[in-house]
């Protein structure tokens, strides 16, 4: 087993193992350091939405609509002795539930955002990033399929071509996870939710991460089976 095969199928049993631990024995959320805000401060209601929430533009046909920006976040409660609950029906007849919210969208008139369109801005540069990846990527999978149908299997070239997919979708993953992170940090240090911390949660897809890894070994399965052919052919 070469040394590039040995790295790469350890970082893979590595992912494997953490995220079947992650998905099987923690909810995979971070430790919050937001504070709560003060308990007379605090206040989580159910409202009609106000007339004037959010900047108002009318169309031709006279209907009205409100700009606002939406932040989406993972949450967990804060304030201890207290949960949310839903009741419904009367006294003798009523249903009552515990309600544990864990992700919550957030919205806020557009004239009051605290930070702007940070997290679209943060979005639009993942998502460009992400587009010069997928093209990259699709031009070495069509030069690699051209390759094996000409019948160049074992080759150099071939293997390359199919570890740099590999990278490539780990570098998504990467990129994707280091993204969600810094908004979600920025997020915990300038919201404050009424009994609820905002929290991280890793929501990427781990099989991004695993499939490219994946790919960079059975590149390297295909070079040390040139390898095994080339000195075969050297013995016969």
């Amino acid at each position: 087993m070469n040394h590039k095969l040995r790295i790469y199928c350890t970082m893979l049993l590595f992912v494997i193992v953490v995220s079947v631990l992650t998905s099987t024995c923690h909810t995979g959320y971070t430790e919050s350091s937001q504070q709560p805000a003060a308990a007379g401060e605090m206040r989580l209601e159910v409202l009609d939405s106000p007339a004037n929430f959010g900047s108002t533009e009318t169309d031709s046909n006279g209907a009205t609509s409100y700009h606002t920006v939406t932040y989406e976040v993972n949450v967990v409660p804060n304030a201890q002795g207290k949960s949310l609950f839903s009741s419904v029906g009367t006294p003798s007849d009523n249903q009552t539930y515990k309600v544990k919210m864990q992700k919550a969208k957030l919205e806020i008139a557009a004239s009051d955002a605290p930070f702007g369109n940070f997290q679209t801005w943060i979005y639009i540069t993942l998502a460009v990033v992400i587009i010069g990846f997928a093209i990259w990527f699709l031009g070495i999978v069509f030069t690699t399929i051209r390759s094996i149908r000409m019948g160049e299997i074992f080759i150099s070239q071939v293997s390359k071509n199919i570890e740099k997919i590999g990278i490539i979708l780990c570098a998504i993953y990467m990129v994707e996870w280091i993204a969600s992170y810094v908004v979600t940090q920025y997020f915990i240090s300038h919201i404050q939710l009424a009994y609820y911390s905002i929290v991280y949660k890793n929501d990427c897809n781990i099989m991004f991460l695993i499939m490219g890894l994946s790919l960079m070994v059975i590149s390297q399965v295909i070079l040390m089976g040139k390898e095994l052919k080339e000195e075969q052919d050297l013995t016969i």
